[in-house]
Parts: structure tokens; sequence; C-alpha cells
């Protein structure tokens, strides 16, 4: 099994560092996409970090925002290069800068093959959600400048309520599915629809899959490690104290770390899995 990689950067290259020494290998592949508000700086270290490995690929940067179409636009974007450029890959996971496995290779393949060819989409029913994340489909939200802002304007469709499903903006996606979703008609339509809500990364993968083939083959599990802070939409930072629940969860990436608020939490995950380390 080979797996594709898509991350997603735009600082902390010190992190990335050891994000690369625990996950590359020669057997997979790496499609690296740099937010294009990234200074040329940043861009040549990771350039340097990544050195010229034949299955480590930089997409077309595109300008990223936290909250809108783009993280899907660029998500979208490397899902077709992957498919078109490497054709005996079966799963792509989309992972940031801010990840960690908490698996050794072998240990992600052995995940992933107990999928049994499903996807890995975390699926909850938007209806059943507070008003709080439900009305993030009910306006009209646009990037400009460098920001998402939601307009006072509803959404055409609001009483329709045709978005039904939300869940997490990190996923495994089957091969299968990926070559559909780049093809499909149905894909085209959940572009338009979910291109101006608030968080749309979080909703478009969802409703996809449950609008079409693939819904049978989902997992709602997506592997992923992550706490989150009260009453907020961004992770918590994992630190030393979260070690136990976190190896014990049995997932296989993590996030979000902070190697300039707790280092000590990601050398204490390489020792206990026995990744390579950068120091």
């Amino acid at each position: 099994m080979k797996v594709v990689y898509q991350i997603t950067l735009y600082h902390k290259k010190d992190q990335f560092r050891w994000l690369m020494a625990a996950l590359y290998n020669d057997l997979d592949y790496f499609l690296i996409h740099i937010d294009k508000n990234s200074p040329d700086s940043y861009v040549r270290e990771i350039v340097e970090i990544c050195g010229n490995r034949p299955n480590i690929h930089f997409q077309y940067p595109l300008p990223i925002y936290w909250g809108g179409w783009s993280i899907v636009e660029s998500q979208l974007q490397g899902l077709q290069e992957a498919v078109e450029r490497w054709p005996d890959w079966q799963y792509f996971l989309n992972i940031s800068g801010q990840d960690y496995p908490l698996r050794r290779r072998e240990g992600i393949i052995e995940y992933l093959t107990g999928l049994n060819g499903s996807s890995g989409i975390a699926c909850m029913s938007l209806p059943d959600l507070g008003i709080s994340i439900r009305r993030r489909t009910w306006f009209q939200c646009i990037e400009y400048g460098h920001r998402v802002h939601r307009l006072p304007l509803p959404r055409a469709d609001l009483l329709v309520r045709r978005i039904k499903w939300k869940g997490s903006g990190w996923h495994i996606l089957s091969r299968g599915f990926g070559e559909w979703v780049v093809s499909s008609p149905t894909a085209v339509k959940w572009r338009k629809l979910c291109r101006r809500v608030m968080f749309p990364d979080e909703f478009y993968f969802q409703n996809l899959i449950m609008d079409g083939p693939f819904q049978s083959l989902r997992s709602n599990d997506n592997g992923r490690f992550v706490l989150w802070e009260q009453a907020s939409s961004r992770p918590t930072v994992l630190r030393r104290n979260d070690f136990e629940r976190m190896m014990e969860s049995g997932k296989i990436f993590a996030r979000k770390f902070d190697n300039d608020q707790d280092i000590d939490i990601i050398r204490a995950i390489a020792e206990k899995v026995g990744h390579p380390t950068p120091e």
C-alpha cells in the first residue's frame, strides 16, 4: 500500500523538520502546499528541508485564509495532482505542519488496511448541532483583504437547508473516492453549495460522500487525535500531560503541536514510537 500525504504549511519550519524526519520514506508520496502569503525566505527553507527527492512534489501555491474556501481549493488541487501524477497510491491524507504521526509507517499502513477501502470522513448531523455551528451555513462568506468575511446576506437556499452534514477538516480519502471527486458532476454541485459557507472544509467532503456512491464506504474515524479549546473553533495545543491519552487513542496522527510552547511532547512521542528526529 502507498499513501499520499498532502502537507499544508505557512510557518514553523523547524517543526516541519520534525514531521518530515518522522514521516518521510521513499515508498509514499508527499505533496507540499505552502501558503502563497508566506515569505520567500520561508519557501526556500522548506525546499531545502525537502531536498531533491523524487517522491516530493510542490503544489502551485494558493493564498490560504483560515475559515475560507481556499482551504478546500488547495485540497482539491492536491487530490487532482495526486490522481494524475501517481497511479499506484491507495489513500490520500491531508495534514498540516503542526501534525505529528503517532505510529511508524507500518502502523499507519496497518490502520489504513483496516479501513477495507473506506474513506475516513467524520460526519455529524448538522441539524443536531448547536446554533453557532448551524449558522455557519446561513450567510454568504467571502475571502477578502487577507481574511474571511461573513456578509449580512442570507444564502439563497437558506430555507432548503441542503447542507446536512458537518465534520472535521482532516480526512482519509480512498483512491476510488478521490478519483470520483475530481471527475463527478456531484462534486461540482457541492463546490457551488459549500463555496460561500464559513469553514467549508468541515462541510464539503462530508456532504459530498453522503450524496454519492461512496456513502457505504465511509468510516466515521478520520484517524486524528485532537483536543478542542472550550467554546472555540480552534484546537488545543497538545502538551506533555496529554501524552498518555494521546498514545492510548488508537489514532495515527495528532494535532496540533507547537514546538515553541512544548517541544517535549514531540520528543516523547518520537522516543515512544521510534521515530527518527532532526536532532
